[in-house]
């Protein structure tokens, strides 16, 4: 037997119940990298939207914003309440899926997201840490300092469609069979159990977390103290 327990606003609801100075506040949620401010209620979204000018919303830019301005649209809400047939005739089609995202419609059918990938910026394959490594040993010079970042690889195939020949000896099989299971190795509490060896020692570089959140449950030196 399974349980299913939905709660609305269960991030910012949990974050008042640790923290009661945000109680009777307003309280959003911010995603974990890229700084985006997650709306999850009719409240957020027209709050947010009274404070964004016309300009910053994402596909208007300036000649929009100087033609909704002539209408008196200069918010993100003013734009969002006006007609949806007006919008589509002075923003086009793509206007009109704008106002429908403004106002909590997706104008991207879910089945449109379903295609294989073209590219990905990610990836834990054994076989790219190799590559990643060589392609720092032709460019590493001790004069300078490096930084993390993100490797894309561009030209992606099916797993099906891959041309072979008589001397690819990669062990696909072997390493699609093996992440799937360092995969449910490091899920839960169990997080970093397995590591590749050029992972291990100690960790010069953090992720820039100075907004997040205590771990009040998951974590045994951020419990909450209780004082006399």
């Amino acid at each position: 037997m399974y349980g299913l327990i939905d709660c609305n606003n269960f991030y910012a609801s949990c974050e008042q119940a640790f923290q009661p100075q945000y109680e009777g506040k307003p309280v959003v949620v911010f995603s974990n990298n890229n700084g985006c401010c997650i709306i999850d209620t009719e409240e957020k979204r027209i709050k947010a939207l009274q404070t964004f000018e016309v300009a910053d919303v994402w596909g208007i830019g300036r000649q929009y914003a100087k033609k909704m301005e002539k209408y008196a649209i200069r918010t993100a809400l003013e734009l969002a309440n006006a007609p949806r047939a007006w919008v589509r005739e002075q923003l086009t089609v793509q206007g009109e899926r704008l106002w429908c995202e403004l106002n909590g419609e997706c104008s991207v059918d879910i089945d449109d997201l379903d295609v294989p990938k073209k590219s990905i910026c990610t990836s834990r394959a054994f076989g790219l840490v190799h590559y990643a490594l060589r392609g720092l040993d032709t460019i590493y010079h001790p004069d300078f300092e490096y930084k993390k970042a993100g490797v894309i690889i561009y030209d992606i195939v099916s797993r099906t469609a891959i041309q072979g020949n008589l001397f690819d000896e990669y062990p696909r099989d072997k390493y699609g069979a093996l992440m799937p299971v360092v995969d449910s190795l490091n899920s839960g509490f169990n997080r970093n159990l397995l590591q590749l060896a050029c992972q291990t020692g100690p960790k010069k570089w953090q992720m820039k977390q100075f907004r997040r959140s205590g771990r009040f449950t998951t974590n045994i030196h951020e419990v909450i103290k209780i004082k006399n």
